[in-house]
């Protein structure tokens, strides 16, 4: 149940009016107050037809703060956190904590979304200042969401509702940004509610399909070993890429099941492969930061390649750069891995963090050049010159390097020009269904 599902259920327990309820931690409303709160300004809003405006705000990162200080210094920061939201709001405007790091505003008499904005990025810009945690520093950010009434709902359940919405959108347009709820926000949000449920039903009915994308490496002539993708074969949209479903499946936490999936369905394929015969050296798998956070991580990887009985160093896990940025327990766990002899790759590389620290600290062993680098070397110098750094990069600290998205002939010339000399994309071969793979992998071993 999400916060705003779970506030709706509140409210059918309200305690009477004269009663007094607040948050321990902050000393703001409770929820119930709060509610009750909101309620009475509607009402008095449309006997005025006048505008408020209700304000979700979510920290960011601040899981980091309980899991490095403890979660005694994780109510500090709360308390900090209230501090500056009353500050920066009026005396007169109504807050609460939802639950977690999440906040809740009321603010009457709001002109318009302009307004409302304006009011968002001023606390926005309180929350930027760094805040002393155990004699340390911490920075962080924030992200709001904002409903409006009348235009947003017309009672308080669908403004909480609205505005909760508009935060999960904000976070995932990259944080530290303001979004108002507009109609579309909302048919997507519907949209994706329906998704997940067919997602859900979907993976218990064997919808999910994994494609097999093979790896050459020019210099040897032969083929290195096969990236594994899903697809998802909906009953009424057909046949669904990643992009489609595996941020709603990390929103929902429905990603740790499907990672589940993928890399069994993996295992069993190369072992599989094997048995008829097939010499190939291992297969990759793409996984979510959110598969890291589970304690029993090392042990499931290590089992499921025991059960199929397939060596450590047959599978390579994919994550992207952000996965382990600013976290210790992931970067733990894929160094355990690691000491399993599990191999290590970074997707994406260079697409979302400038620094390159984590390399020194995670032991990885492939770094792969995002499509989009790729895409125009032999017509960028800019891109060229990126792709030739990260060539030298990983030379320089002896890790394989793959160059993916690869489609035309050029590509290959110029990418072997600068050194790279393994090398996945369409011009080789899409992702393939299982039977298909395996009759251009034995092709490409006879030839």
């Amino acid at each position: 149940m999400g916060i705003a599902d779970d506030i709706q259920a509140t409210v059918s327990s309200l305690p009477p009016r004269d009663s007094v309820r607040t948050d321990a931690a902050t000393g703001f409303l409770g929820r119930p107050a709060f509610i009750e709160r909101l309620r009475d300004a509607v009402v008095s809003a449309r006997r005025a037809n006048d505008r408020l405006a209700v304000f979700v705000f979510g920290l960011d990162r601040f899981r980091l703060v309980n899991e490095r200080w403890g979660h005694l210094a994780g109510d500090s920061v709360l308390r900090e956190v209230a501090l500056r939201l009353r500050r920066t709001l009026r005396g007169t405007d109504a807050l609460t904590r939802l639950g977690g790091d999440q906040f809740a505003a009321l603010t009457p008499g709001v002109p318009n979304a302009e307004g409302a904005e304006s009011v968002a990025r001023k606390v926005l810009d309180a929350l930027r200042e760094p805040f002393s945690v155990n004699g340390e520093s911490f920075s962080t950010t924030a992200s709001v969401g904002i409903a409006l009434f009348p235009e947003h709902g017309m009672d308080e359940h669908r403004l909480i509702r609205a505005a909760d919405w508009a935060l999960n959108d904000a976070k995932r347009r990259g944080r530290d940004a303001v979004r108002i709820y507009s109609n579309a926000l909302g048919d997507a949000r519907d949209g994706a509610i329906d998704l997940e449920h067919d997602l859900r039903v979907g993976m218990n009915r064997s919808e999910l399909e994994l494609r097999y994308q093979p790896v050459h490496d020019l210099d040897s002539g032969r083929i290195d070993s096969v990236e594994t993708l899903v697809r998802w074969r909906h009953p009424q949209l057909g046949l669904l890429p990643p992009d489609r479903f595996i941020p709603m499946a990390e929103e929902t936490g429905l990603v740790r099941t499907l990672g589940e999936r993928v890399l069994e369905g993996a295992c069993a394929q190369l072992a599989r492969w094997r048995r008829q015969g097939l010499d190939l050296a291992g297969v990759s798998v793409n996984l979510s930061a959110r598969d890291f956070d589970r304690s029993d991580f090392v042990d499931f990887v290590t089992d499921t390649l025991a059960r199929h009985a397939l060596s450590p160093d047959s599978l390579e896990i994919e994550v992207t750069e952000h996965s382990f940025f600013d976290d210790p327990e992931a970067a733990a766990r894929a160094a355990e891995l690691r000491a399993c002899g599990v191999r290590l790759s970074i997707d994406d590389f260079g697409t979302k963090y400038s620094s390159l620290s984590y390399l020194q600290r995670l032991p990885v062993n492939t770094i792969k050049v995002d499509r989009s680098f790729v895409r125009d070397v032999g017509y960028s110098t800019s891109s060229e010159s990126i792709v030739a750094a990260v060539i030298a990069l990983a030379s320089g600290m002896g890790l394989r390097l793959i160059a993916e998205g690869v489609e035309e002939i050029d590509q290959v010339r110029c990418l072997r020009r600068l050194g790279c000399h393994m090398m996945q994309g369409f011009l080789f071969s899409r992702p393939l269904p299982a039977d298909d793979a395996f009759r251009y992998l034995a092709r490409a071993a006879r030839a």
